[in-house]
């Protein structure tokens, strides 16, 4: 909630924009403001434009996870916002679908894919055949096994290719630990 720390946020997040060509979709976690409220969000990058944004949508709030007293679920947001960063206005919501070759990308963050009705369950019915979600899900004992399970099982009731990347050992500052699980 430091002002100096979601500028530095956007200012990168831009950054990386102007570095990110046509030949690549890059996918990043960043914190975003809108409305005086602050998201928790996947932004998607191309062809140096921030193509959109998509709000978590579920926000964990038991045992070692406190999101809902800092985030705002992202459940029924749609807008276009204006951003001086760039001339085309940048879609925001939950239920965004991005366009890439073949694929038609659907985009979840952590904790969405762990509900009973995950949001890659619907972007798969609205056309996605790519599901990526963006993780930061701590380490305990069986964990990793329960999350391949998970992320499998997700893949084969979408019928869709699912890629699952979680932070690894270095992204925190808590006593949580994080071990990179991607697959």
């Amino acid at each position: 909630l430091q002002s100096n720390l979601l500028e530095s946020f956007r200012h990168e997040l831009f950054q990386l924009c102007n570095a990110v060509n046509h030949e690549q979709i890059v996918v990043v976690g960043v914190p975003w403001v809108y409305a005086s409220k602050l998201y928790h969000c996947a932004a998607v990058i191309w062809n140096h434009t921030l193509l959109g944004l998509v709000p978590k949508q579920h926000l964990p709030t038991y045992q070692e996870f406190y999101e809902g007293r800092w985030f705002q679920s992202g459940s029924g947001v749609s807008e276009l916002l204006k951003v001086p960063e760039q001339t085309m206005p940048v879609p925001f919501g939950a239920d965004l679908l991005f366009e890439c070759g073949t694929a038609t990308i659907g985009i979840e963050i952590c904790e969405d894919l762990w509900v009973p009705v995950p949001p890659s369950s619907l972007q798969t019915i609205a056309g996605a055949n790519v599901c990526l979600n963006l993780s930061a899900s701590n380490e305990t004992v069986g964990k990793a096994s329960y999350r391949q399970r998970l992320v499998a099982a997700q893949s084969g009731r979408c019928n869709v290719a699912y890629a699952y990347a979680s932070v690894g050992p270095t992204e925190s500052t808590t006593d949580l630990v994080f071990g990179a699980h991607c697959m």
